[in-house]
């Protein structure tokens, strides 16, 4: 549930500045301009731009991540986090200043046991691609509550990929299940079919599936479904192993993300932010009917879809001052930099 909160509060602030419209709308201007204010004077990384497309457009937040620059990073970090106050909610920063590699700073954010973490077959020197809060859900503002299956009961997960580059990819599928097995059990049926592929439940509302690709491994990780049964969960998620490829519009955000100087760099695109803020509120609805008693459900659903509706009106790009928004960190010698990128809407 706090997860869940702590997603709806950064969608509402993100919101607050940028454009909920479709992905595309550009201003009146010509496209040859927009396509040559979205070059840059620094070389783009064109396989992040290529992956970034090959994962589809649903998105709400894409992550660029170079290993290579890891250790600059940690030394430009560890006098700043060395100051940190010995507050709960920082100790896991804590801690994870005194890994020695970035899979060891992933592993011990995410709760994992201590140690060094193992990646055979894991090529550090490209950069490794995310596309978080994937729902399948699209179109204009108050076209998402009414396609929720709600009323049946349930909500699908949300989809995150995360493609990890790999100089011999069926190795590091094995290494990423060695290290995830430790938190979970495996879940063939997931993967029944797909040569080299492997599954791992972690939790009752976490999956994840690691496929072979050509160069790469990429994570398929399902989250916080509300199915009606099992047979009805493994089905969903089978159908969604998939990308969807999409090429994105270019806009001096997406020209800013594939720049290749930066350690890390993220790309929000804001009319992935309305599906995805629907479904979150979809899944408190149905949380909150599985604690109150039959004739309270009824009254309860209705207010549930009502908020959500209402909220999901509010979505809109009027208003905006940005249509999508990129950040990267840099370190350019012991200093961290960042630096945005957005294109603002004519109006």
């Amino acid at each position: 549930m706090l997860r869940t909160r702590a997603l709806l509060a950064a969608t509402m602030l993100v919101l607050s500045a940028c454009n909920c419209g479709k992905e595309g709308e550009t201003p009146a201007a010509d496209g040859a301009a927009a396509q040559a204010e979205a070059a840059s004077a620094v070389p783009r990384d064109q396989t992040v731009l290529a992956t970034v497309a090959a994962l589809g457009h649903e998105g709400a937040l894409v992550l660029v991540l170079r290993p290579q620059q890891w250790t600059a990073l940690h030394q430009a970090l560890d006098a700043w986090l060395a100051r940190l106050p010995d507050a709960e909610p920082l100790r896991a920063i804590q801690r994870a200043k005194e890994a020695k590699d970035l899979p060891g700073m992933l592993a011990t954010l995410a709760g994992l046991p201590p140690g060094p973490v193992a990646l055979d077959g894991w090529d550090p020197t490209r950069p490794i691609v995310a596309s978080v809060g994937e729902v399948p859900y699209d179109g204009v503002p108050g076209s998402v509550t009414p396609n929720l299956p709600l009323l049946d009961g349930w909500v699908p997960p949300v989809r995150h990929q995360v493609v990890v580059p790999a100089s011999d990819p069926t190795t590091l599928v094995g290494s990423l299940a060695a290290v995830l097995q430790g938190r979970g059990e495996p879940w063939p049926a997931l993967v029944s079919g797909r040569e080299g592929a492997r599954a791992v439940q972690l939790d009752g509302t976490t999956v994840v599936a690691l496929l072979p690709e050509t160069g790469a491994v990429r994570a398929v990780i399902f989250q916080s479904a509300v199915m009606p049964d099992e047979a009805a969960r493994l089905e969903h998620m089978r159908s969604r192993l998939e990308a969807e490829p999409a090429e994105p519009t270019a806009t001096p955000a997406l020209s800013l993300l594939g720049q290749p100087d930066a350690v890390a760099a993220g790309w929000v695109r804001p009319w992935r932010l309305r599906p995805l803020s629907a479904w979150a509120g979809g899944v408190q609805v149905l949380r909150a009917l599985a604690t109150v008693s039959s004739a309270q459900r009824t009254p309860l659903m209705a207010r549930g879809l009502q908020i959500l509706l209402g909220t999901e009106l509010l979505m809109t790009d009027e208003g905006s001052e940005l249509d999508d928004l990129a950040m990267t960190l840099t370190v350019d010698d012991g200093v961290l930099r960042l630096r945005s990128a957005s294109r603002t809407p004519w109006r």
